[in-house]
């Protein structure tokens, strides 16, 4: 029964949720992209370090010969942060904005290969979606020295650059390295689990 003097509405229970962050490869970089980066850049460094990690792919090493020692995708967001990140304490959120929303960014496919005291060996970098290559537009190298008195060259670390716009981000991406006298190795990076 219901009591007198009450009017009683009927009204439709709406229930909100609160919309999940965006995650997966995308580009351009949005502002909300670009602040989250600041924060991963100039935060706790071990959590920068763990998510960094998501992005690296690491090899064994191998009784003899040359090795690929480690394969890291670098999307635009993780290269915005870990630029942030060796930038100076007086590095605010608006100058990021300044410096990186509406910019052309690129990704790189970062390789070290190790080998053998002072024995140097070529190698291939291709990077490939739906089994399609995708061509790079710069390719870089620095060999890395033995810490010895008379340092020597013990590997080379790659950066093969390539346009973002060019990345599906539907596809995952795959990783193909070939060493000269050496292994053939391949990392597979899913985009949807990569800003």
């Amino acid at each position: 029964m219901r009591p007198h003097g009450w009017l009683w509405l009927s009204i439709p229970l709406i229930v909100t949720f609160a919309a999940q962050p965006v995650i997966g490869f995308s580009y351009p970089l949005s502002p909300e992209a670009i602040r989250d980066a600041y924060f991963l850049g100039t935060g706790d460094p071990a959590k920068r370090a763990e998510v960094f990690a998501k992005y690296t792919r690491t090899f064994p090493t191998p009784s003899e010969g040359p090795w690929v020692a480690t394969i890291e995708f670098e999307t635009p967001f993780i290269a915005v942060a870990d630029q942030i990140a060796h930038n100076p304490a007086n590095y605010h959120a608006p100058d990021a904005a300044e410096n990186f929303l509406g910019k052309p960014a690129n990704c790189h496919v970062l390789v070290q290969v190790d080998f053998p005291y002072n024995q140097y060996n070529t190698f291939t970098v291709e990077l490939t979606q739906d089994g399609k290559e995708i061509e790079s537009q710069s390719k870089h190298g620095t060999f890395l020295y033995t810490d010895l008195e008379t340092p020597a060259p013990a590997g080379i670390q790659m950066d093969v650059e390539y346009q973002a716009e060019k990345i599906d981000p539907d596809e995952p991406a795959r990783v193909l390295v070939t060493v000269e006298n050496g292994p053939t190795v391949h990392a597979t990076f899913d985009l949807s689990q990569l800003r």
